[in-house]
Formats: structure tokens, C-alpha cells, sequence
């Protein structure tokens, strides 16, 4: 039998994209919760409004007060 999503998943993924049961096991995934807290999001701005949510760009990002697209930190590379 395939590997199946539940089916609240299964609603919502794109085209091209795959669900994997168990694809990180417990001490990756703790790890990687460590990992995105040291990350450096910030509330997201548009138009000199903050939006109710955090956000973190890596290599380019698009500012909307100035319209235009700007340089970003590039993607951490992920301990082993």
C-alpha cells in the first residue's frame, strides 16, 4: 500500500508534491526546531503595515514599501 497522507493533507498539497510518514525521526526533528529558533524572523511589512505573522527571506526578498527587490542573508547550511 502507498504511503497516504492524512486526509487533511492530502487536500491542500500542490501538484508534484509528496507526503512522507515518519520522514524525519524524533532527534532530526527536534534538531531542526533548534535550528529554525535561532533563525532571525521578523513580523512581515507591507506597506508600512506589520502582518500577523513572522517571516525570513534567504538570498533575495521583495520589499513592498519600496517595491523592489533586495538582497537577503543567504540560507544557513544546516548542522550534522
Amino acid at each position: 500500500m502507498p504511503n497516504r497522507p492524512p486526509h487533511f493533507i492530502r487536500q491542500v498539497l500542490p501538484d508534484g508534491f509528496e507526503y512522507k510518514e515518519d520522514f524525519l525521526d524524533p532527534q532530526q526533528e527536534r534538531a531542526l526546531v533548534r535550528q529554525f529558533a535561532r533563525l532571525a524572523f521578523k513580523e512581515f511589512e507591507f506597506r508600512g503595515f506589520l502582518g500577523k505573522r513572522q517571516t525570513i527571506s534567504f538570498g533575495w526578498r521583495y520589499d513592498f514599501n519600496v517595491r523592489e527587490v533586495q538582497e537577503a542573508d543567504e540560507m544557513p547550511i544546516p548542522r550534522r
